[in-house]
């Protein structure tokens, strides 16, 4: 019985193959009857297709035959049918001028080689697949046309593929843009599909290329990269979120100019897409005389990071989103000025003047609101357009507006349009700030904040707990880098640094953030700052011309003087006593050796000690005169230190150690930075005045850059971590408590005699402070003031100070004296307190002074024979009124005035 079954089956395979179908009963790739390598190498069937009941993968062994004969390929179903190449093996070879047509099936793993799941190989051969998945392919190219063959794919799906997809080579062109597609013969099209997370490029192309009605959707790969004299149409697609840094980009023989006085402006044609939130170019246009063979018309740009490159022949009737170039507000103006990219109408006729009711106004966040959509007013200056916005409420400061135009209302001189969506169309609403704090008014309820303070955000009330302000910003100078600071003891701070041209300066700024020049130079590199105890500033600097370091002096009528020029020598460092000695380490080029040199204020040279092993670093004087220095010779470090009468002895060592800095505190306490050798750790430490150390801080994945000494002796240092790479300037307090701050870029720290830390963040160009503690003024030369009633008045001298604020006085007794301005008018006879009020300055907090006022009255004998203290009609002897004697009761000439 079984026989007859076999029969009957085998009956019917042959009369399916003698009608040219074949069907597909097994997944297997052996080649036996019932596989696809058999359909394809072992019948003549021009139809195959797949059992309805077959699910999975039919995974190759080998290259499936290639396709010599007309045939029609019908899966089952992607979602039912996979064909893997298993990374190694070619799929559909098509050559012989054959017609291959497949659908319904799911490609995947495809081999290396050009065209490795469709290769269409010359002689007009053909590949049309339809509905089909293309889906994890790793290896270039998954589809390839030679010479003249086609390949054309519609509604189907591209899915995370990592190669080169598609390539092309060969094959003929016409010398003329063509709209017949058959003119070229060798041609591409995709129609319909989506392409889907895809990284490797899709398409790497020589030849004619057409992709209409598809949709490339967050493919990190580049789209195309066409190349070759052939036409390339991009059509009726959608393309969002993708971020390749070039979605097109072309490059062929047209750069040196082969056909180019015969192709059309639409070679290279973009029309009827959609662009949206793609990060990089969009169309790369390549070389100018490609950019002349492209069209871009008809096309919507929304949110993308660049539309195209260059100057393409033809951009018309596109909707762009790159109108707008900027968007400013102005508080007190109540406008927004827009600046547009190019010359705009409101009719796509290269006429008529943009209206306010080409404008539609929106506002999010924040406490004020729109009294209108719609511009108050608008007003034209070039492409400048000045909107007026009426708003409803104070500003807060979290407003944002955006500007866009109305559907149609905004055209260019190409007839393209400005889409709703654009970029540059939005503004954060500037506000009102009367205290600088960057706060607004109607948030702020601090609204008389010190300068520079950090301050609360949502109330402007000053933060407390942050020690630092904004000490000068100075953003708008000709200033690249400051990397030295030295005060004076009227606080006036010396700032060393690097202009625009890296030439090096000295500039001074005041208390009152005065900022001059105090002295620059193109030959010489200053290298560090000084100040002795009579606010003499003192510099070392190396001179590029005579190859010599020099000593400079800057006094306080600001004049440059010369102390000591050092040939074939370098300054490593120096310091400056109180007394204006100087202490150097000097290291000579000839013979190699370091040297301990002192400069008296007669300008003697004296040597101190000599070494040619090692060498001094990090000069610093304690309190009470005596200089410190590191010596180093490579193998370890040794602080130093010399009293008053030249005596030099050792005061600390550290063995395999490298210090590096040296600062005291109010007390004679020493703190020291050192650099294990041994565990390249960064080591904080603390050394008293009898020579014992103390490890406060160890950094294991970075460096200590800089140490200072603020108020109450709070060790302040500026770290950097390798790790993170981040900055950060640490604060120690007596309880070894550190608290790090990240804000800034800050290195070089400076301590004032006061405790005052300054240094420069390079990233905010400002120079940051710790809160200063502000000091009561010296107020004096304020003596008693005695003056007769008939004086009338006295102007007030205003008392010595040495603060710079404002005075104003008043006062106690108005039935004696009044005040306005710096002006006492005598109302009365008697005594008065006067006291003068001086406002605080930068430095020094408000403070007063007061003088005892008398006015001295006289009876005296008026014109009218009336005894008086006050009438200012008296006379003298003579009869004379108003002078400085008159005649008093007792008919004898007394004095009334201080003078006439």
């Amino acid at each position: 019985m079984k026989k007859y079954y076999l029969i009957i089956g085998l009956f019917f395979s042959l009369m399916s193959y003698a009608q040219g179908n074949y069907t597909i009963t097994n997944l297997n790739d052996d080649g036996a009857i019932g596989s696809l390598r058999y359909a394809i190498e072992n019948t003549t069937a021009n139809t195959i297709d797949f059992d309805s009941n077959l699910i999975g993968t039919l995974t190759l062994t080998s290259n499936l035959p290639t396709i010599s004969r007309d045939m029609t390929i019908t899966g089952n179903g992607t979602s039912n049918l996979i064909l893997s190449g298993n990374n190694s093996y070619k799929m559909f070879q098509v050559t012989n001028g054959a017609l291959l047509t497949i659908s319904n099936i799911t490609f995947t793993k495809n081999a290396a080689g050009m065209g490795s799941i469709f290769r269409a190989q010359n002689n007009n051969s053909a590949v049309m697949a339809s509905n089909i998945n293309i889906i994890d392919n790793v290896n270039t190219y998954a589809f390839y046309t030679n010479d003249s063959s086609t390949i054309t794919i519609s509604n189907s799906t591209f899915i995370s593929n990592s190669s080169v997809l598609f390539g092309s080579d060969y094959g003929s062109t016409p010398n003329t843009t063509s709209d017949i597609e058959t003119d070229y013969s060798n041609r591409i099209t995709v129609l319909g599909c989506a392409f889907t997370a895809n990284s490797g490029t899709i398409f790497n192309t020589e030849r004619y290329v057409k992709i209409d009605n598809c949709n490339f959707y967050d493919n990190t790969g580049q789209i195309g990269n066409f190349r070759g004299l052939n036409r390339y149409q991009v059509l009726n697609s959608t393309f969002i979120n993708n971020s390749a840094w070039s979605l097109f980009s072309f490059y062929s023989d047209i750069v040196n100019g082969t056909f180019l006085a015969t192709l059309g402006t639409n070679q290279h044609l973009f029309e009827g897409n959609t662009f949206k939130d793609n990060s990089g170019t969009i169309i790369n246009t390549g070389s100018v005389n490609e950019q002349s063979l492209t069209t871009i018309k008809n096309n919507i740009f929304i949110n993308n990071g660049t539309a195209y490159s260059g100057t393409p022949a033809v951009i018309t009737n596109n909707s762009l989103d790159n109108f707008f170039n900027s968007i400013v507000h102005s508080v007190s103006q109540n406008t927004v000025s827009i600046t547009m990219n190019r010359a705009v109408f409101n009719t796509n006729s290269e006429i008529g003047n943009l209206e306010t009711t080409d404008f539609e106004l929106s506002i999010v966040g924040g406490n004020a609101i729109l009294a209108s959509q719609t511009p108050s007013s608008i007003n034209a200056s070039g492409n400048t357009y000045t909107l007026g916005i009426e708003l409803i409420g104070e500003i807060s400061g979290e407003e944002v507006l955006t500007v866009s135009p109305v559907s149609n209302s905004i055209f260019d001189s190409s007839f393209n349009i400005a889409g709703n969506s654009q970029r540059n169309n939005t503004v954060i609403l500037n506000f009102l700030d009367d205290d600088s704090d960057g706060v607004s008014n109607f948030l702020d309820i601090c609204p008389n904040t010190q300068a520079g303070v950090r301050v609360y955000p949502n109330n402007g009330c000053e933060d407390t707990s942050y020690p630092f302000v904004t000490y000068f910003d100075y953003n708008s100078y000709s200033i690249n880098y400051l990397n030295n600071f030295t005060s004076t003891t009227n606080r006036n701070l010396y700032l060393l640094g690097y202009d625009s041209n890296w030439n090096t300066f000295i500039k001074k700024l005041t208390p009152q953030k005065v900022l001059s020049e105090v002295f620059s130079s193109t030959v010489l590199n200053l290298e560090k700052l000084t100040t002795d105890g009579l606010n003499n500033i003192f510099i070392s600097c190396y001179n590029y011309t005579s190859n010599s370091s020099e000593i400079k002096k800057i006094n306080q009528e600001e004049e440059v003087i010369n102390i000591y020029n050092f040939s074939n020598a370098y300054i490593q460092d120096f310091i400056v006593d109180k007394l204006g000695v100087v202490y150097l380490s000097l290291y000579d080029n000839i013979t190699n050796t370091t040297s301990l040199k002192k400069i008296n204020s007669d300008g003697t040279l004296i040597t101190l000690e000599n070494n040619s092993t090692g060498y001094y670093q990090y000069l610093t004087i304690d309190g009470l005169g005596n200089v410190y220095f590191v010596y180093n010779d490579n193998t370890f470090s040794t602080i130093k230190k010399m009293t008053s009468d030249g005596n030099i002895s050792d005061f600390y060592s550290e063995n395999n150690s490298y210090i590096q800095n040296i600062k005291f505190d109010s007390i004679g306490n020493m703190y020291i930075v050192c650099n294990n050798n041994s565990s390249n750790s960064y080591q904080l430490k603390k050394i008293s005045t009898t020579g014992i150390g103390t490890d406060l801080f160890i950094l294991n994945n970075g460096y200590i850059q800089s140490i200072a000494i603020g108020t109450m002796n709070r060790l302040f240092f500026s770290t950097y971590n390798y790790n993170t790479a981040q900055r950060s300037i640490n604060i120690l307090s007596s309880d070894g408590i550190i608290v790090s701050y990240t804000d800034f870029l800050g290195q070089g720290l400076y301590n004032d005699t006061l405790g005052n830390i300054y240094f420069s963040d390079d990233q905010s160009k400002k120079i940051i402070a710790t809160k200063m503690v502000a000091l009561n003024p010296d107020l004096s030369n304020f003596a008693a003031i005695n003056n007769y009633y008939f004086d009338q008045s006295f102007t007030i001298t205003n008392p010595h100070s040495n603060s710079t604020g404002a005075f104003t006085y008043t006062s106690d007794n108005t039935n004696v004296a009044t005040i306005n301005g710096n002006t006492i008018t005598f109302t009365g006879i008697g005594t008065a307190n006067i006291t003068g009020n001086q406002d605080a300055d930068a430095n020094y907090e408000s403070g007063s002074i007061s003088a005892l006022l008398t006015v001295i009255g006289v009876k005296v004998v008026s014109k009218y024979g009336v005894i008086s203290e006050t009438d200012t009609n008296y006379v003298n002897k003579n009869g004379s009124i108003g002078t400085i004697n008159a005649v008093d009761a007792n008919g004898k000439e007394v004095k009334v005035k201080t003078q006439l």
